[in-house]
């Protein structure tokens, strides 16, 4: 599933260092964020927060965006649910639309089957 196209804006200076969640690593410049750095579900969640409120676009705009439900998507932010596997086409498009570069992409995947990996098995 391809994202329609969605204007973002340049990332704001004050995203080349965390602040709310320190666990995260940044890396590449303004607003990357190293997947691998991400432990938990919740840091999941901060990290998707933080992608989306750099690009100012609304939960809203994104599920028109990815194809998804805005309570599906919803859910991702608020942290009631993580991205489930088989929605692997939607979570990539929902990572397009946050302005993650294409080659990073397939790290987030990866950390997020590692999250959902640990939450089956309560590790």
């Amino acid at each position: 599933m391809k994202a329609a196209p969605l204007t973002v804006p340049d990332p704001p200076d004050r995203l080349t260092t965390p602040d709310a969640v320190p666990e995260i690593v940044f890396r590449g410049g303004p607003g990357r964020i190293d997947p691998e750095s991400i432990a938990t579900a919740e840091e999941w969640v901060a990290a998707l927060v933080r992608l989306k409120d750099r690009t100012g676009v609304s939960v809203r705009d994104l599920a028109r965006a990815t194809g998804g439900s805005a309570s599906t998507i919803g859910g991702y932010f608020s942290g009631r649910h993580l991205p489930t596997t088989s929605l692997t086409a939607l979570t990539l498009a929902l990572l397009e639309c946050l302005g993650v570069p294409p080659e990073d992409r397939p790290a987030w995947i990866e950390t997020l089957a590692r999250l959902r990996r640990r939450t089956a098995t309560g590790r």
